[in-house]
């Protein structure tokens, strides 16, 4: 498993922060269940060898949620785009 966050550069008016998540060793068949503008879940099965890890009947869930953060500048930050 693996989980990855990076800033990028600076342009003007905005900040942009990127996550990955690097999951298919455990859970296949990823589909996004909800979003907003400012969290958004995705959920698949565990893989066979990984059932034990049960989460919400054999149900892996990653969740972004940002509510209540903020930016440098004092902005809420949103979702722009998901994948």
């Amino acid at each position: 498993m693996r989980l990855e966050e990076s800033h990028q550069p600076y342009r003007e008016g905005s900040y942009k922060l990127v996550g990955r998540a690097s999951l298919r060793e455990i859970a296949s068949g990823w589909r996004q269940e909800s979003r907003d503008a400012f969290s958004a879940t995705w959920a698949a099965p565990l893989r066979p060898a990984y059932q034990w890890l049960r989460f919400e009947v054999g149900q892996l869930r990653l969740i972004l949620d940002m509510t209540g953060l903020r930016d440098p500048n004092g902005s809420t930050p949103s979702i722009l785009s998901v994948g």
